[in-house]
C-alpha cells in the first residue's frame, strides 16, 4: 500500500482548495493588493512588493517545490466558480510531529467562514499523514478573527507564549490551538 499523501484539490463546503501553482499568481496578487490594509496589521509578509505579481509568481513556484519535498501544503480557497478567496497551508515548522495550519483571507470574503470551511477540511487531511500526530493554529491573542476559526473547529487551547511582534497589530503574546 502506498503512503497517503495530501489530495491536491478538497471539497470544503461552500469554497475549493487547490494546491497551490504558478497560474494562480495573477489571482493571488490582485487578492493580496486589495487585501493590503486588511492583512497588514497581522501578516509581516502583506506587503505592496509581497503584492506584486513576479513575487507572488515566485511564492507559487517555491509553494510548488515544498509541497513536493513534503514540507509545506498549502492551498488556495476558490469558490466553486468564482475568485480566489483566500489561502490555507499545513507547514512543518512546529518540530517533529506537527504541522501548523495558517491562513489568510480576501477582504472581500472576510466574515464568510471560508477560511474556516478551508481549515475544517485540511485538517483531518494532514493528521493523515504518517509522521502527524497533532495539528496546531496559531494567532495573535489580538486577533480575535483567527482566533475564532480553531474555537469553532473544536481545537483546544493548549498554550499562550511570548514572542516578539512582527506586523504592526500584533501583540507580544501568541495563542497556540491543538487538535484534540
Amino acid at each position: 500500500m502506498e503512503p497517503f499523501t495530501l489530495p491536491t484539490e478538497l471539497a470544503a463546503g461552500p469554497v475549493v482548495l487547490r494546491r497551490i501553482r504558478e497560474d494562480d499568481a495573477a489571482a493571488v496578487s490582485e487578492a493580496v493588493t486589495v487585501s493590503l490594509e486588511h492583512l497588514w496589521p497581522w501578516m509581516p509578509w502583506a506587503t505592496a512588493e509581497a503584492a506584486a505579481l513576479d513575487a507572488q509568481r515566485e511564492r507559487c513556484r517555491e509553494a510548488e517545490e515544498l509541497w513536493d519535498k513534503g514540507t509545506d501544503f498549502i492551498y488556495h480557497v476558490w469558490l466553486p466558480d468564482g475568485p480566489l478567496v483566500g489561502c490555507v497551508g499545513a507547514h512543518r515548522r512546529i518540530g517533529p510531529g506537527g504541522l501548523e495550519i495558517g491562513y489568510w483571507v480576501h477582504v472581500e470574503h472576510a466574515g464568510n467562514r471560508y477560511t474556516t470551511e478551508a481549515a475544517r477540511a485540511l485538517t483531518p487531511q494532514v493528521l493523515r499523514l504518517p509522521d502527524v500526530d497533532r495539528v496546531e493554529i496559531r494567532c495573535d491573542e489580538l486577533n480575535h478573527r483567527s482566533a475564532a476559526i480553531p474555537k469553532r473547529l473544536g481545537y483546544r487551547l493548549d498554550r499562550i507564549e511570548d514572542r516578539d511582534p512582527q506586523a504592526p497589530a500584533e501583540s507580544p503574546r501568541q495563542i497556540i490551538w491543538v487538535t484534540p
